[in-house]
């Protein structure tokens, strides 16, 4: 296991002693990961809007604020599924926890910068706040790519925390980073810049992934699931003025100011990667050394639905 480390098993333990559960039967409930990004937006709004119960599946939510963390709850093995990226399906697979991507989401990321800086060539040995060896490292070197730009170009520094590295450009403690929204819209009305994002090269490695083990032993949940996730992205698509952003807003983890600032994108209905993204994915983990050379695809997406 290449990348659990003594931090990462420090990590399990707080969240193993700390987590709640609503019922002593532990095996009720899909528990279900979210990060502080758009892409959980879907299944916050079909557990808040009753949709999950509609089709006769339990879930639970359980938020994070870091991709570590959120990792770390998955390889111990507390997660059925999370909001994550075809870079952590492949490091999860690497280190035997097998999951799968069952479906591509809507996340939005953006790197931005103090107001000192306008285009991405500034940032030249300038330190970019992002969290290593994660889709957001991913993202980084496919948006250097973009610009024709080496992957050494810029200065990485390790900060997992979305709502800190945001901070950390604010307070002109970091040159840039990369966040997700509504972040990003919330550095843009704070002055900073948005130096490029995911929509401008036309990039998205996320999705919603199940672990193998869920999938074998409750494929009709998950099947119920992504009915009321379809459910979910419908109201969303056609009735977005409506939604109670508040509580989505208290389920997903944003700031309590983000109710200000997001905007609602055309969230994707559930549809498998393609695979040409998912050979770029797999491509980057290989040159970082993160999976085995001989690592295929296939070991990446599942159909839920065949």
């Amino acid at each position: 296991m290449r990348f659990l480390t003594k931090y990462t098993i420090i990590i399990i333990t707080l969240i193993f002693l700390t987590s709640c559960t609503r019922s002593s039967n532990q095996t009720s409930y899909l528990k279900i990961g979210l990060m502080p990004t758009m892409d959980s937006v879907v299944v916050a709004t079909a557990y808040e809007l009753g949709f999950f119960d509609e089709f006769g599946v339990n879930v639970e939510l359980v938020p994070f604020s870091s991709a570590r963390e959120r990792d770390a709850a998955f390889l111990a093995g507390l997660l059925d599924g999370a909001t994550v990226d075809l870079i952590a399906v492949g490091l999860f697979n690497e280190a035997d926890i097998f999951t799968r991507a069952t479906s591509v989401t809507t996340a939005h990321f953006t790197l931005i910068a103090n107001p000192n800086y306008k285009t991405l060539k500034e940032l030249e040995n300038k330190t970019v706040m992002i969290s290593h060896n994660t889709a957001i490292d991913f993202v980084l070197d496919q948006m250097l790519s973009y610009y024709n730009l080496d992957s050494d170009y810029i200065v990485r520094e390790e900060v997992g925390n979305i709502p800190t590295r945001f901070e950390m450009v604010r307070t002109l403690q970091a040159d840039a980073a990369l966040i997700s929204e509504p972040f990003a819209t919330m550095a843009k009305s704070e002055g900073l810049t948005q130096i490029t994002d995911t929509l401008t090269i036309d990039f998205n490695p996320f999705v919603l992934a199940f672990s193998l083990e869920a999938i074998e032993n409750r494929v009709d949940d998950i099947r119920n699931f992504y009915k009321a996730y379809q459910l979910a992205v419908e109201y969303l698509n056609n009735q977005a003025d409506v939604i109670i952003k508040q509580k989505i807003i208290d389920i997903i983890g944003f700031p309590d100011t983000a109710a200000d600032y997001i905007e609602l994108p055309i969230f994707l209905e559930p549809a498998l990667p393609s695979e040409n993204i998912t050979q770029v994915a797999l491509d980057w983990l290989i040159n970082r050394n993160l999976v085995a050379s001989d690592t295929t695809i296939e070991m990446f997406f599942y159909d839920i639905f065949q």
